[in-house]
């Protein structure tokens, strides 16, 4: 089958391009013919330009900090880019030009099906000039003779008014399999339609440590505490300080975005997606304010915590109240899990997750 995936791939996040990754590379091992629709649209590719069109809308005193934080961090952010960029081509096989930047194009779309997902694909942006859904990525435009798959997406903080409600409902019906990432969608939506709606997990979970460990490479450092600080949060900050006192490790920050300020050994400000795995595979403990720093703590067995992630929190309570585990997301940093994860317990309930969600895919590409 020649599958096509429809998801945020140039994004210059590690998530992003992970999920992505793991989804073509599980369908592929299922024998399938798999492309990352290269769909793109200016809305998404300003927001990760170092110089974005957009500078222009901010007043004076916002250009001018912008200005003096470009020139601090102009060498590392661009090195960062273009090694997520270098990544995009290596594994999608695509170039600097998006081939598709205006939804109408998909028309043209020949797959047998178009995987949606995973990711915040079902984000209410609120970029001007881009507001709300993009129809793109509820199943428009693309023809209806290609099958529809649903796998994983996201919304992220989910505020519908009855306007939305009534539009996705419409929307819905552009699928044939529908799945989502968090329950709490999954409550938001299941009022919507008559299909029938699974909860599975993010794609990074259909390859296994043993898989991720492949790509890996080499961490020249001593023993470290890995802070995934992609949500600022003095919560997360205290709580770092605190765990670097008590366990005696160097800290290793990596950010969700170069920061201009953050200099030194502590802070790894040009990683790539598969740096960023690294890290966390052979950190000695992970503090996160991130899904993704959650799952691959998860992935590689590492003792973590989760935290600072506000109203943002959702995805990552949802996952880890499925595994028994909810504590790990931090709320009150006095007040710590008493004992570490027992990882040959949470194994089996994990691997009956990962499952469900390849047995969904599968059913939903052939047999439903």
């Amino acid at each position: 089958m020649r599958i096509g995936i429809l998801t945020f791939h140039r994004a210059v996040n590690y998530g992003a391009f992970l999920q992505a990754f793991a989804l073509k590379r599980h369908l592929e091992t299922l024998g399938h013919q798999v492309e990352i629709v290269d769909y793109w649209p200016e809305g998404h590719a300003d927001g990760y330009r170092l110089f974005p069109h957009s500078w222009k809308n901010r007043p004076f005193k916002g250009k001018i900090k912008f200005l003096v934080s470009l020139v601090l961090r102009y060498t590392r952010a661009k090195k960062r880019i273009d090694k997520m960029r270098e990544l995009v081509k290596r594994h999608f096989n695509q170039d600097e030009e998006v081939r598709y930047q205006r939804a109408e194009a998909l028309r043209g779309l020949t797959y047998d099906c178009v995987v949606y997902g995973s990711d915040q694909i079902w984000w209410k942006s609120t970029i001007p000039g881009y507001s709300g859904f993009d129809p793109a990525y509820w199943g428009e435009y693309v023809p209806e003779t290609v099958k529809k798959v649903a796998y994983a997406p996201s919304m992220g903080i989910i505020d519908l008014t009855d306007a939305d409600k009534e539009q996705i409902r419409k929307w819905l019906c552009n699928f044939d399999a529908l799945s989502v990432r968090e329950t709490g969608l999954y409550e938001a939506i299941r009022c919507l339609t008559d299909k029938e709606i699974s909860v599975v997990l993010d794609p990074v979970f259909l390859l296994s440590k043993e898989e991720w460990s492949q790509y890996c490479r080499p961490v020249k450092r001593a023993k470290y505490i890995l802070y995934y600080n992609l949500i600022a949060s003095k919560e997360a900050d205290a709580l770092v300080e605190r765990l670097e006192k008590e366990w005696r490790y160097d800290v290793v920050e990596v950010n969700g975005a170069v920061r201009p300020m953050k200099i030194g050994k502590r802070y790894v400000q040009t990683a790539d997606a598969i740096d960023f795995i690294s890290l966390i595979r052979n950190a000695e403990l992970v503090v996160t304010s991130s899904f993704h720093g959650t799952a691959f703590s998860l992935i590689f067995e590492k003792q973590f915590y989760a935290i600072g992630m506000g109203k943002r929190s959702g995805r990552v309570e949802s996952l880890l109240q499925r595994l028994g585990i909810v504590d790990r997301l931090i709320k009150d940093i006095v007040h710590l899990p008493n004992s570490n994860i027992d990882y040959s317990k949470l194994a089996s309930l994990l691997d009956s997750q990962v499952l469900h969600s390849k047995k969904f895919l599968s059913y939903a590409l052939n047999g439903g």
